[in-house]
């Protein structure tokens, strides 16, 4: 009838209807309260008290009701101008913040992709880079990482229709940091074949081992960072992009429509915890999960082919030859009361991402105990003997 043909025709549209779901909503039913969480991208830790206490006490003034400039506002702005330029070394950049480094992602690629253009994604990738891509109608071109889960530039196919290559380091899923010799190469590569490079710097305080963190300047170089890991502000929802000029008409035309600006009591926490607190904090936070570090590590070593990354606060678990992930993490949520992520939703079937940041480090020592116990159950071939 004609009401039962208007609703067959009501669907969502093909691109988000094939787009993947976020591996987080698959595994939320398995993260009961007994659970230990092993599996989420964040941190323990909160703001410092002391901003958030600031920024309640901008709550009741008129300007934290109004609309603020879509790139943000100007004092905060020009604290992270700072930032870039005198700890990440970048030059000739504009800022623009966004709600969270997602979005500035979603920014980026909304303002530079067209529909069947190439976007190169780094095997074990970012599901929500991925998904980005989708959502635009862009093509993911994937490239594989090497044994220690760097990225194999050389592997990068481009063509005519390649628009950008993203990297993530510290990288999500894996932990591994790519060398600054590396990311100068891949710049110049991109540059050569007119081609974007997104880099993903999220974790930048987030480096163990003596290893360090370095950004990546140029021309045709975009920069994404957040305050979601380092200084615990999840939920505050604050990103920024470090951009070139050229591209600033577009990325204003996407903000407008989107958010038009970040909420004004989460830009007033952003400012007060970079202005007063700055990177020592974030980096003194991230020392208290060196010990978190060792103890997941201790538990997922017996897994051969596992690689001890230096950055972020994951392990990318190599599971035995002819184990299903999302098999293996239904098995140690179920029997041993552990969560983790699966890793065909990086792009990686096999494998597994352990996340170390987000518990405690009396929280963390029971978890790794567990994992520690579930993982060598596999070993012994116990999982398939449950299935």
């Amino acid at each position: 009838d004609f009401f039962g043909t208007s609703i067959l025709t009501m669907q969502q549209s093909t691109r988000v209807a094939q787009c993947i779901s976020s591996p987080i909503k698959k595994v939320v039913p398995l993260m009961k309260p007994d659970v230990a969480n092993l599996g989420h991208g964040m941190v323990y830790w909160e703001p410092p008290t002391e901003a958030i206490d600031f920024a309640m006490t901008k709550a009741h003034e008129r300007m934290t009701s109004r609309y603020g400039p879509i790139e943000g506002n100007s004092d905060l702005l020009q604290i992270i101008q700072e930032k870039i330029t005198n700890e990440n070394k970048l030059t000739n950049r504009k800022i623009m913040l966004t709600a969270g480094a997602n979005q500035a992602f979603m920014n980026v690629i909304m303002t530079l992709c067209d529909p069947g253009d190439e976007v190169v994604l780094f095997v074990p990738y970012y599901f929500n880079h991925y998904m980005a891509v989708q959502l635009v109608n862009a093509i993911p071109v994937l490239v594989a990482c090497d044994e220690n889960m760097i990225p194999k530039i050389e592997d990068i196919p481009f063509t005519s229709k390649t628009k950008m290559v993203v990297i993530v380091s510290p990288s999500n899923p894996s932990g591994a940091i790519t060398s600054p010799e590396k990311l100068h190469q891949l710049q110049q590569m991109c540059q050569a074949h007119g081609v974007w490079l997104v880099c993903d710097e999220a974790y930048e305080h987030f480096v163990f081992d003596g290893a360090s963190h370095n950004s990546q300047d140029g021309p045709n170089v975009i920069n994404i960072y957040s305050l979601s890991k380092g200084y615990g502000m999840h939920g505050w929802r604050v990103g920024y992009i470090a951009y070139p000029e050229s591209i600033q008409d577009g990325l204003e035309k996407v903000q407008d429509t989107i958010p038009i600006n970040v909420c004004q009591i989460s830009q007033q926490l952003a400012k007060k915890v970079l202005s007063d607190y700055k990177s020592d904090w974030a980096r003194d936070q991230v020392k208290t999960i060196q010990s978190n570090r060792e103890i997941i590590w201790d538990a997922v070593a017996q897994m051969t082919g596992t690689v001890k990354t230096c950055g972020a606060f994951y392990f990318f678990v190599k599971l035995p030859m002819g184990i299903q992930d999302e098999k293996a993490v239904k098995f140690l949520a179920e029997n041993f009361k552990v969560g983790v992520l699966p890793g065909n939703s990086s792009g990686m079937s096999g494998y597994l991402r352990v996340s170390y940041g987000n518990l405690k480090l009396e929280e963390c020592q029971k978890a790794s105990l567990r994992l520690k116990q579930g993982l060598a159950s596999i070993l012994r071939g116990e999982m398939s003997d449950s299935s």
